[in-house]
């Protein structure tokens, strides 16, 4: 018996079915690193001034975390000086003194993003001379720091210094980049190519901080009340996997796709790269003044 054809092309619905439980899709704007076979990653980067903003890199605080409900990873309206519901119950239940674990589970983040230069990517030479988006977490914004008060400036085209990028993935998925560094010599932007098209080649940055880019109180409250169990749309109660640490000491290589399997594809998403929470500054100030 000859086998019967499709009535219809169904390849390009197949394709959707397979990629149903993708939540995002990869942005070929930001850098991934790329590790050898001895989990390290080498790569010198031009840090570049943003084309659009007044500072140059973006800043962005948001919320990730699993509990019996699901995942919650959305980005918290106190970025751009909202109310958020989950920092108001973190506060409102003073989680930071009566469940710890709470609170460092639920607690905000602070990732940053700028424009950057490859100069050479040990690993990944054809990403050499590209100019894409890093994104960062705590510890490196301490180097930044670091480097400034010692009177240099990583985004000035004139007189930038180079950031030598050194990461080491240890067991599991944690990384460190403590072996990053700033380099001493002051270079022109201009040595490693023409300073207009690099220029030029700049992503915009004002989208992290745009409205769009937040969903309102109430759509967020209703997703945080199902998350939680508080919700009578949550699903039955089932026992709650804590989400990858984010210590204030230590930066976790945390991908998206590492953390809920195939429900979510990648994203540059170190957890290096979600960094530290400013919420512990709050409770240190209040330590303090006891």
């Amino acid at each position: 018996m000859p086998k019967k054809t499709f009535k219809k092309d169904w390849s390009g619905i197949n394709q959707k079915i397979k990629d149903r439980k993708k939540k995002f899709k990869n942005d070929d704007r930001l850098y991934v690193p790329t590790f050898n076979d001895n989990n390290q990653a080498k790569v010198t980067m031009r840090f570049l001034d943003s084309p659009d903003i007044d500072m140059p890199y973006a800043e962005l605080k948001a919320h990730f975390f699993n509990d019996v409900g699901g995942w919650f990873i959305d980005n918290c309206p106190s970025s751009i000086g909202k109310e958020c519901p989950v920092c108001e119950d973190l506060y409102a239940n003073n989680y930071y003194e009566t469940d710890n674990e709470v609170y460092y589970d639920r607690k905000k983040a602070t990732s940053f993003y700028t424009n950057i230069l490859i100069i050479d990517d040990a690993n990944k030479p054809e990403n050499n001379g590209k100019v894409f988006i890093f994104k960062f977490g705590a510890k490196i914004m301490e180097k930044i720091d670091d480097v400034i008060e010692d009177g240099k400036q990583p985004w000035d085209e004139n007189c930038g210094v180079n950031f030598k990028f050194s990461a080491k993935k240890k067991g599991g998925k944690m990384t460190n980049y403590d072996a990053s560094s700033f380099s001493d010599e002051e270079t022109e932007l201009g040595s490693y190519g023409k300073e207009k098209e690099i220029l030029d080649a700049r992503h915009k940055l004002a989208e992290f901080s745009a409205e769009s880019s937040f969903k309102s109180y109430d759509e967020l409250k209703k997703k945080y009340e199902k998350v939680i169990g508080e919700s009578s749309d949550s699903k039955p109660a089932k026992s709650r996997k804590p989400a990858p640490k984010r210590g204030a000491d230590e930066d976790d290589d945390i991908e998206d796709e590492d953390i809920v399997e195939d429900d979510i594809s990648d994203d540059i998403g170190d957890e290096d790269m979600i960094g530290e929470s400013d919420d512990d500054d709050f409770f240190d100030d209040l330590d303090d003044d006891e």
